[in-house]
């Protein structure tokens, strides 16, 4: 029987009672080809709802940083390309949105010890549009460029500009969220979610699709947590004005100063990766090897107009507690994909890939922390010894000491198997579906949960 050919509908429904009354004593009945409805759960229902859950959930958990682009047609582009990402690596999605709410909540700690304080109480509402590129800053001798909220504290105690009277309710004004979207997507990832747990209760086969579909769902939902108090598409910053030219705040600050500056003159002041900043390294790495190729993680121009959206370093770095936290959620949405490690595929070669693909990622992950772990706490010998380094402490910063070729030779192939393996966990999902157990066709017996006498 070729690939998704049409089968009988009566064949699958009598196939599919007959495979779920016979779990315990045979083997599992399958069913080749594209199945139809609307008599029994199809082929289409099932692509159909793992597609409009995927797509709501990849679109709607973004809360991009401000557009350094023009027009509408740019910004869609610019969001789809990372909704895309977000279909194929949902987990690195998440760690950018925690890591951005740990600085939030780390600025306005740090905003609330000011000695001047302004009117406004600076809330989470107020640390994200900071973060993400919302306030510029105008000065008499440069072009306005963006703050965040650290050097936003560091001209404030400085007295370079007064405290931002902004309050929270002016910076959601300027959010586009569009709260009809978001519920339309919580009540699909609901009436799935309650769908899959009917079939586990009752026994009943999901495919790989759904199971890719269920780890989507994990990290959107913790990535709208994270992201609840970001505003959502907003295009139009505030600017703070500032009488000190930026050469006179430069020669102030004094030696920190003096190196030339990658984004805005103010980079002297921006939070660097601590040791316990994993993500940076990851997206450090990824920029190494793909940026301008992929996609262009920092505006070529200097100073930026804005923060790409990959930037997400606390300021006070992670306690131990957050470590364990992030690790803990990690490890949990890799173990989601043991739940498919006993799932029937077309072929044998293909479940022997699914499986490889499996431990391939928690592998890669688990070996990810050993060498962080490892060259971080290294990092200084590693440098004094061979580079006659003093005070390097982070990954990135030993890292950076070798020479590019050592890296990419390194770096190219571990970021394009791990891309690859992921491309063929997400085609798997829909090519598996030519062969299903039958009774992956069978509807929920939602009447088998209400209570007879």
């Amino acid at each position: 029987m070729p690939p998704f050919s049409q089968c009988d509908q009566t064949d699958v429904i009598s196939t599919a009672k007959s495979g779920s009354q016979n779990t315990s004593t045979s083997s599992p009945h399958f069913v080749n080809g594209w199945v139809d409805g609307p008599n029994t759960r199809g082929t289409w229902d099932i692509v159909q709802t793992c597609v409009v859950t995927l797509i709501l959930c990849s679109w709607s958990s973004l809360v991009l940083n401000i557009f350094s682009g023009k027009g509408r047609v740019a910004f869609a582009k610019d969001k789809l390309r990372w909704m895309l990402f977000t279909l194929f690596w949902p987990e690195v999605t998440l760690g950018v949105a925690y890591e951005q709410w740990e600085s939030a909540s780390q600025c306005v700690d740090d905003f609330a010890k000011l000695t001047n304080k302004g009117p406004v109480q600076w809330t989470m509402r107020h640390a994200f549009f900071a973060d993400m590129g919302g306030f510029l800053l105008q000065s008499p001798d440069f072009p306005p460029f963006p703050v965040d909220g650290q050097q936003l504290i560091y001209l404030i105690e400085n007295n370079y500009i007064s405290y931002p009277n902004v309050d929270g309710d002016t910076i959601w004004d300027k959010n586009k969220s569009d709260r009809f979207a978001r519920a339309i997507t919580l009540l699909q990832i609901s009436w799935f979610s309650i769908q899959c747990v009917g079939r586990a209760i009752q026994q009943l086969a999901l495919s790989t699709l759904e199971l890719l579909t269920i780890n989507m769902i994990y990290c959107t939902l913790f990535t709208f947590w994270c992201w609840n108090h970001k505003p959502l598409d907003v295009k139009t910053p505030i600017i703070l004005q500032t009488a000190t030219p930026v050469a006179e705040i430069l020669v102030k600050a004094g030696n920190q100063a003096r190196e030339p500056y990658k984004l805005t003159p103010l980079d002297f002041i921006a939070s660097r990766p601590s040791p316990a900043n994993f993500t940076a390294a990851w997206w450090w790495g990824l920029a190494l090897c793909f940026d301008g190729i992929l996609f262009q993680m920092n505006e070529k121009r200097r100073p930026v107009s804005t923060f790409s959206n990959s930037r997400a370093i606390p300021p006070r770095g992670h306690s131990f507690w957050t470590c364990f936290f992030r690790i803990l959620c990690s490890v949990c949405y890799f173990a989601l994909h043991f739940a498919g490690w006993n799932f029937v595929l077309p072929t044998s070669i293909e479940r022997t890939l699914w499986r490889a693909s499996i431990i391939y990622f928690i592998g890669l992950y688990i070996l990810y922390l050993i060498v962080f772990a490892v060259v971080t706490s290294l990092s200084g010998w590693i440098a004094k010894k061979f580079f006659q380094k003093e005070g390097v402490c982070t990954f990135i910063d030993v890292a950076s000491l070798f020479p590019r070729w050592f890296l990419l030779a390194g770096l190219v192939p571990i970021y394009g198997s791990y891309g690859v393996v992921r491309m063929y966990i997400v085609i798997e999902g829909f090519i598996s579906l030519r062969r299903l157990p039958a009774d992956a066709y069978a509807s929920v017996g939602w009447s088998n949960f209400i209570p007879h006498f």
